[in-house]
């Protein structure tokens, strides 16, 4: 079925628009600002470039127009980001203008993985000798 010219690019495109889609960590762009979201930028960065590496070995590198789409959020959010992850020597620029991560990156990656979601524990009225 897929040997078919016409459908596979129907496949193909169909499977782009699911990939696009699925690495989206904002739901406005107004959301993709501030210190939590920051991190999250950094996050999303890194977990692209952790999956690449993984899956394209020959070719693990990301543009900022990979990073625009995937993550959908502008260039200009990406200043700090990119400055944060490069300084910290969790990315680096590649000989091609690309971004691709190192092996200090890869361990930060494989380390957000691991760590257990963060839970807010809801704050407790104190009751004291049953007066509130």
């Amino acid at each position: 079925m897929l040997t078919d010219p016409q459908l596979r690019a129907a496949y193909d495109a169909r499977l782009g628009l699911h990939d696009k889609h699925r690495f989206k960590i904002f739901e406005t762009w107004q959301t993709s600002q501030g210190v939590e979201a920051e991190k999250r930028k950094r996050k999303g960065v890194l977990s692209l470039l952790y999956g690449r590496r993984m899956t394209e070995p020959q070719h693990p590198t990301l543009s900022m127009r990979d990073f625009e789409e995937m993550l959908d959020c502008p260039r200009e959010h990406f200043e700090f980001t990119l400055w944060f992850l490069k300084e910290s020597k969790w990315i680096r620029m590649a000989d091609n203008s690309r971004y691709e991560i190192t092996l200090q990156g890869a361990i930060v990656a494989e380390e957000e993985r691991e760590a257990p979601p963060l839970r807010r524990i809801p704050l407790q009225l104190a009751v004291h000798n049953g007066q509130e």
